[in-house]
């Protein structure tokens, strides 16, 4: 309110009013995502201007365990940040880079998991169950069940510790994978390799048909059979019914395919039977 010696006049009523009013109901909100531009950056603290509205200061906590791309700041580089508190002993809005990485990962993980689509994950260690990974940052799990067959580990029996040196192999790797389910208030994100591969398996798959006569490479030997590979990624089985019985009566059905992993060499097989994205060959 403006008082004069004849009127007062709310300054809703002029245009200057205007102005203030527009200027403050565009302030960020708290727990808002912000865009600005860094003004300074030290070890103590980073002050930033946003949107030309106000200055904006991240220091103290937040300062600790910032992520490797907020570490080397200077004047004039964009950044998002979250507002944390307002009006501090400076007149300055606390700002959270850490909370706005945060907010940004758990947006591009529910939009992934919307969208099905396939992304890359870089392994980072193992324990019995799966393979762990990293989202944006945040810590991500995938099941021994979601891996695709080529990457399962068949272990005869079972064992656990043999099972876990296989899956120690993919550390260091790079995956395409699939979000299957998230939460973001128990921190937990669930991903999948082979549904990333059943898509591609899936479109692949159209152009074979049943009876059709591929060459293919065995990839590895379960009891059941043999899993092989053709045409540049697919997957198929052979079970150990479809193995022809070797001349030499002292060779096994099992040893006949053991030859052939030993001497990795393209053998022709005839698909038999397309079930979603599974292929059963023969070699009889």
């Amino acid at each position: 309110i403006m008082t004069t010696k004849t009127a007062t006049v709310s300054i809703r009523d002029t245009k200057l009013g205007k102005l203030i009013n527009d200027h403050l109901s565009n302030l960020p909100k708290l727990g808002e995502i912000v865009k600005g531009k860094v003004l300074t950056a030290s070890k103590q603290e980073i002050l930033v201007d946003i949107e030309g509205f106000t200055v904006g200061v991240v220091r103290g906590q937040e300062m600790k365990g910032l992520p490797l791309e907020f570490q080397d700041l200077k004047p004039g580089d964009d950044i998002e940040a979250v507002v944390t508190y307002f009006d501090n002993e400076n007149g300055q809005i606390e700002l959270s880079l850490k909370a706005a990485v945060m907010e940004s990962a758990w947006h591009f993980v529910k939009e992934k998991e919307k969208s099905q689509e396939t992304f890359d994950v870089k392994i980072i260690g193992a324990n019995k169950g799966g393979l762990l990974g990293t989202v944006r940052g945040m810590p991500a799990f995938l099941p021994v069940s979601q891996l695709t067959p080529e990457h399962y580990p068949r272990v005869e029996g079972g064992d656990k510790k043999k099972i876990l040196k296989k899956l120690k192999t993919f550390m260091g790797k790079t995956l395409p994978v699939k979000i299957i389910s998230f939460s973001a208030e128990e921190e937990r994100i669930i991903i999948s390799e082979k549904r990333a591969w059943e898509d591609q398996q899936r479109v692949k798959l159209q152009q074979f048909k049943i009876g059709s006569t591929v060459p293919v490479k065995i990839k590895s030997l379960v009891s059941f059979g043999a899993f092989v590979e053709f045409d540049e990624g697919l997957e198929g089985l052979i079970h150990i019914s479809e193995v022809p019985q070797p001349e030499d009566p002292n060779t096994t059905l099992f040893k006949v395919l053991e030859n052939h992993l030993a001497r990795e060499e393209m053998i022709p097989a005839k698909i038999i039977d397309i079930k979603g994205t599974r292929v059963f060959l023969s070699l009889k």
